[in-house]
């Protein structure tokens, strides 16, 4: 919503800058700019309004570069009204309005770009073909663990390299209420690598944040309009709580990854398997999981 809004305010003031260009060439006769504006100066004008108007359409099209066009708009636009102050001071609203929209989506724009580098470097790295699983693949691995592969299908596909995620819900801490979040989820194997950006809604608000998991190690970066800080952790204890949640992606979302990743498995009877996952901090979790044989 907010880009349609701002869209209307950026080309309606955009346009109203095409009055000095009008007068300047004399297309027609605008009693009330009392100012008398030269030829350069109604250029100067008309390249104001198209700045803004480009800044629109590149916006609306999500490209990156339309926060550089608008603060150059904004700022032609300011030079002109500071020549013309007593005709259009009140422009000078529209450009402040304009420019805090501006620099807080300039702060969401850098702060998703950290996630976007990353991920992007994870799908650009040479990554071997993958191999078709077989069979043989899953014949030293304990029974639960063989019969669950076969149940998810995994046998006659190709081993799975990177998965990428959508989700849209909503969430809440204990005892406050739910706010909306949209987030993008991109895992990389056998590097067990986990990248999570979720942008929710807090009381109007967009706060953004990253949970990063490479190499064994975890942080959670979340910003208020990617800018001010909110929540930063890092430490032994996240580190173990995202090889936790990788480990439950890869059984939940990538089963055929398990086949590569550095797991230990100890067989503890037919429906009951402990396994052992390091990651690339050598760090190790431990855990039980049940499958029902024959499932």
């Amino acid at each position: 919503m907010w880009k349609y809004l701002l869209a209307l305010l950026m080309l309606c003031h955009g346009l109203i800058h095409l009055m000095g260009f009008v007068k300047a060439y004399r297309f027609a006769r605008l009693e009330k700019l009392n100012l008398e504006i030269s030829r350069p100066l109604g250029l100067l004008c008309l390249l104001a309004a198209l700045t803004f108007a480009l800044a629109v359409f590149l916006m609306l099209r999500d490209k990156e570069f339309w926060i550089v066009l608008a603060i150059a708009a904004i700022f032609i636009s300011q030079l002109l009204i500071f020549y013309s102050w007593i005709d259009a001071k009140w422009g000078s609203l529209a450009n402040v309005l304009i420019a805090i929209v501006v620099i807080l989506a300039s702060g969401f724009s850098r702060f998703h770009k950290v996630f976007a580098n990353d991920a992007r470097n994870g799908l650009s790295a040479k990554q071997a073909m993958s191999e078709i699983v077989t069979e043989n693949d899953l014949s030293l691995l304990p029974l639960p663990v063989r019969q669950y592969l076969k149940y998810c299908g995994v046998v006659g596909k190709p081993l799975t390299r990177n998965v990428r995620v959508e989700f849209e819900g909503e969430m809440r801490d204990k005892g406050k209420n739910w706010f909306p979040f949209r987030s993008v989820q991109y895992n990389f194997y056998p590097e067990n690598t986990r990248l999570f950006f979720m942008t929710a809604k807090m009381f109007g608000m967009t706060v953004p944040g990253y949970h990063r998991f490479v190499a064994g190690k975890a942080s959670m970066d979340i910003r208020l309009f990617g800018l001010i800080p909110v929540v930063r952790h890092t430490g032994a204890e996240m580190d173990v709580s995202e090889t936790v949640t990788i480990f439950n992606d890869m059984c939940l979302l990538s089963p055929s990854s398990l086949l590569e990743a550095n797991v230990q498995w100890q067989l503890v009877d037919e429906l009951t398997v402990r396994p052992s996952l390091q990651t690339g901090a050598f760090q190790s979790l431990r855990c039980y999981g049940l499958i029902k044989k024959g499932s």
